[in-house]
């Protein structure tokens, strides 16, 4: 599930190839005798480099607004804004930067295809050339589906403390889009054209091959994770941000060199949300909130996968409240973070504590018990929810016999029901001795799919 590899460098004898790879695309870059138009800034960021900053971000918005692809910096405009290749005024690193800010644009490859600076006649100038997936009339059509799309979602939230708006939009996004795994095994493919032959054939190709593509690009933006429902990293952490963003909530990507994820600001305090990690099995997830409000440090402790939660991005704000850590998850001696089976419906949460069913707040208090489930149970596990009912896994022992069920509460009037017979329907017999026994199940378009592991021979049903 990793999403970024870093931008590397390589310099050629006569003119400097850039391949920057960025969120596992490919682009290539040629600066023609480029020089710069004023001195080498120094590495701090001063207050006038941050105002250059911004005037470079707003002259690339309005010209993606407009659907160019050649953005060009006059002389002037090199000079007056500090324009120096290799420094955080440097258009080709502000673009990137820009495209996770405002992650309404999404029609365009994400990458850049060609920059050229200076020429041999001394012209200053700068141009980076970009690429849109779609013409500009389906330009217009996608965004008007996105835009409805986005309406109706931040719609049903609207009357919603910021809190359970956070909830709705984190579980609205991980149960309408599905991790796109063949996104992780795809090459980009890349012109064959010499662009130190041929610059313009060679832009002119990239930028057809990127149209030919737009389904790769897609992943990794708004699009693909609410209209088409497959999305990386980059599609999950964009989709949140702007949808936070509309519900009026603080939030921005955070970035590491292999993955992207969000914070958050709900009632003043601050907090790290990665959906993606939170969706990694889709229906199957029984821990759906294990990255969800969580610190700093809890991040930071966290060893899985190695250092994918490192960030490189700036803008981590101080997450350290701890409300939401005790009722998420948990953390090993070795950094490992486990998730607690907690699901919600509407303004609760409900949890399994021993033979019982509890409920709570959004943030953990008002605990209390909801229901026992079954006098004779001896182990509930696989907790979910659907359609506003629980379902659990309820393993019961009752007249010198094991019976496994799949058992439904109706949370209006804490009634429960034998949903599912798993002895019956899996002609089965629970074997104490037999430690390869496993069973979790999931719902999904009303269709219950049960995994049955006995003897070492996993089973699987639909009901």
């Amino acid at each position: 599930m990793n999403c970024f590899t870093k931008k590397i460098r390589l310099n050629l004898i006569s003119k400097i190839l850039l391949v920057a790879v960025i969120f596992e695309v490919s682009s290539y870059a040629v600066i023609s005798n480029y020089s710069t138009a004023v001195a080498h800034a120094d590495t701090t960021i001063t207050t006038a480099t941050t105002s250059n900053i911004e005037l470079i971000k707003n002259k690339i918005l309005t010209d993606l607004q407009s659907y160019k692809t050649d953005i060009t910096f006059s002389s002037d405009e090199c000079t007056k804004w500090g324009i120096v290749q290799d420094t955080e005024t440097d258009p080709e690193n502000i673009y990137f930067d820009l495209l996770f800010e405002h992650p309404e644009i999404f029609w365009t490859s994400l990458s850049v295809i060609g920059v050229t600076g200076t020429d041999n006649n001394g012209n200053k100038s700068y141009t980076l050339y970009v690429s849109n997936l779609y013409d500009d009339t389906e330009i217009d059509n996608k965004k008007t589906q996105l835009n409805s799309k986005i309406a109706e979602i931040t719609n049903k939230v609207s009357s919603y403390g910021e809190l359970r708006k956070i909830y709705e939009i984190h579980d609205y996004i991980n149960q309408n889009c599905t991790y796109d795994y063949d996104e992780d095994n795809f090459t980009m493919p890349s012109s064959t054209i010499d662009p130190k032959s041929d610059f313009d054939a060679y832009i002119a190709d990239e930028r057809k091959i990127a149209k030919a593509n737009a389904k790769h690009y897609e992943d990794h933006s708004i699009y693909g994770t609410l209209i088409n429902g497959k999305a990386v990293c980059e599609g999950y952490s964009k989709s949140a941000k702007l949808l936070f963003n509309k519900c009026g909530i603080e939030s921005e990507v955070i970035r590491s060199n292999e993955h992207g994820w969000n914070y958050v600001k709900v009632n003043g305090n601050y907090y790290q949300i990665d959906l993606t990690w939170d969706d990694k099995d889709d229906e199957a997830t029984l821990y759906p909130y294990m990255y969800f409000n969580i610190t700093n440090n809890e991040m930071a402790d966290d060893k899985y996968d190695g250092e994918l939660h490192t960030a490189i991005s700036h803008n981590v704000p101080g997450c350290t409240d701890t409300t939401f850590d005790n009722i998420f998850r948990s953390v090993d001696s070795s950094g490992n973070i486990y998730g607690k089976n907690v699901v919600r419906i509407e303004d609760k949460l409900y949890y399994i504590n021993d033979s019982k069913i509890y409920s709570s707040d959004l943030d953990g208090r008002n605990s209390s018990s909801v229901t026992t489930v079954s006098s004779n149970s001896i182990l509930l596990f696989n907790l979910l929810s659907y359609n506003n009912n629980l379902y659990v896994g309820d393993l019961e022992y009752d007249n010198n016999k094991m019976t496994l069920y799949i058992k439904k509460i109706d949370v209006k009037n804490n009634q429960v029901e034998n949903y599912l017979n798993i002895n019956n329907e899996f002609n089965y017999n629970y074997d104490i001795n037999d430690d390869t026994f496993d069973m979790n199940f999931y719902i999904k378009d009303n269709k219950t799919i049960v995994n049955l592991t006995q003897h070492s021979e996993k089973v699987t049903k639909e009901f």
